[in-house]
């Protein structure tokens, strides 16, 4: 696993991107439909991605065949605007100045990149240059009519657009004010605890925190940080044997490590951390030999930044812990338990995170203005207690419910979905169904939960665990004891009645 690896994966996913271009431009065409996404216009989304990669390897090689195709992708993203209809352009203020050239927060961070990239060659004429910073600047205005702040990724892809942007055009009165905005934007998340618990936006939240400090004189100051290593311990510690990443929160089965793998690669090399340069190995080696059909453009967009971070001189170190808290009970609030990092292992993760005490106006904010009742502030499950993942060797014996089965709501995130207890109002009648009676309207509920043990012993690890649920009235203990010797996990759940009504409960399995 080195530089090389991963150049030689992202060149083959070149040409398999440019095979499968105007294919993805008609399908883009033919799906199109002008009420999706709050009305928003998206341009086909193999554009930008084919921009980063191309103007990657013409940044890499200087083969000039990679930056001719990187110059099409950038300036045909102008290209597409006329299929919006003049009743959706009226409806927007962000359009005001013309339709957004691209969505800023999933888009802009890899055709900004691309331009980068690309930005001091010769194949660039001035005219070229000026389209395509126009294209740029459209969509830093939807971020200055559509800010968001806060520690959690939505901020954080938008600052790391804007980021972006200033780097592209350059010092100018303009970039100037853009960079007070992408300032404001990540000011709670710049060493700061994100308030999201979910596998797959974490490492969206940190990749952007990456590469933010990258284009400003705070990168030092911001590795130096307690919480910013954090991170990147906390998802070297919660690895599965295997080499995946149990999903916690949104997220789906063994999905999006490709962002993990290239923030563990950052880590590495920032923190000479040989066990994160292991566990990115271990991430590679399983990802890769489980991947179905060509290589993949948008893989190779997230392994371009893997390939840059790399430090081909660490050697990887394989973790020798065990059972331990990830990594403590404030703001990781899980438990793995594990007797090794081999093929066989076993390991269990228990997740016991609650919404938590911190960033009040955020999280607030976050609830008035995005419509997923059924989610904690920010992308998390009602899942506290659950067991989020189990496994011996290859056998997978329980695992998370899911993401979402549509917006806004989504019913995976409701607690039948998760390995935990349920509590309902009243009693189920005796031939109804236990499914319908506990399938309510998928709302969270907000509860508190602490840690009252964590020991581990010679033959045995122990940990308690506690929900106080002032919804239902009440008070949940989850006692995990795991037996050593034997790779037994014996589970023992406790309740007690906060006050005087009738509740069904029920233990759920999947």
């Amino acid at each position: 696993m080195n530089k090389q690896t991963y150049l030689d994966y992202i060149k083959k996913a070149v040409l398999e991107g440019r095979k499968q271009y105007e294919a993805a431009i008609s399908h883009w065409r033919e799906s199109y439909r002008p009420d999706q996404f709050l009305g928003m216009y998206i341009p086909p989304g193999n554009l930008a991605i084919q921009a980063q990669t191309e103007g990657f390897l013409y940044h890499i090689t200087g083969e000039k065949e990679y930056g001719v195709q990187a110059r099409q992708m950038l300036l045909a993203i102008e290209s597409f605007k006329e299929i919006v209809p003049d009743a959706l352009r009226d409806r927007h203020p962000e359009y005001e100045k013309g339709i957004t050239s691209f969505d800023p927060m999933f888009q802009g961070t890899h055709y900004i990149q691309g331009y980068l990239f690309m930005k001091d060659s010769a194949l660039l004429s001035r005219e070229d240059k000026r389209q395509i910073e126009d294209s740029i600047r459209s969509s830093v205005q939807a971020v200055m009519h559509y800010p968001e702040w806060g520690a959690h990724n939505r901020s954080m892809l938008r600052a790391f657009t804007v980021s972006l942007a200033v780097a592209a055009l350059g010092d100018t009165e303009e970039t100037r004010e853009w960079a007070k905005l992408r300032d404001y934007l990540a000011q709670e998340s710049m060493g700061g605890w994100s308030i999201e618990d979910a596998e797959l936006y974490l490492p969206l939240w940190l990749g952007s925190c990456i590469m933010v400090v990258q284009h400003t004189d705070k990168e030092e100051d911001y590795y130096a940080k307690p919480q910013t290593r954090y991170y990147f311990d906390y998802i070297t510690h919660i690895l599965t044997p295997y080499g995946q990443l149990p999903d916690f929160g949104d997220a789906h089965y063994n999905s999006f490590w490709y962002l993990w793998l290239a923030c563990l690669e950052k880590g590495a090399a920032v923190y000479r951390c040989g066990h994160m340069k292991y566990a990115a190995r271990k991430i590679w080696d399983y990802a890769l030999s489980h991947q179905e059909g060509p290589p993949s453009v948008y893989l190779a967009a997230y392994f371009s930044n893997a390939c840059l971070w790399a430090d081909d001189g660490l050697e990887p170190v394989k973790p020798d812990w065990q059972s331990e808290l990830v990594l403590e009970d404030v703001i990781g609030k899980k438990v793995a338990f594990r007797d090794g990092w081999e093929e066989d292992s076993t390991y269990l993760l228990l997740n016991y995170r609650d919404e938590g005490d911190y960033a009040y106006v955020a999280r607030e904010y976050l609830r008035r203005t995005i419509q997923a009742p059924a989610e904690k502030a920010h992308h998390g499950h009602a899942d506290e207690n659950s067991i989020v993942f189990f496994a011996r060797g290859p056998h997978i014996l329980l695992h998370d419910g899911g993401y979402r089965d549509s917006a806004p709501n989504g019913k995976y995130r409701a607690d039948l979905y998760h390995n935990r207890l349920v509590f309902r109002e009243g009693e189920r009648d005796a031939d109804g169904s236990l499914y319908d009676f506990i399938h309510d309207d998928g709302t969270y509920r907000r509860v508190a939960a602490e840690k009252l043990h964590f020991q581990t012993f010679e033959e045995l690890v122990y940990s308690r665990t506690r929900v106080t649920d002032p919804c239902h009235g009440v008070i949940w203990d989850r006692a995990v004891t795991y037996l050593k010797e034997e790779g037994v996990i014996i589970v023992v759940d406790w309740t007690k009645s906060l006050g005087s009504r009738q509740l069904s409960t029920a233990n759920l399995w999947h």
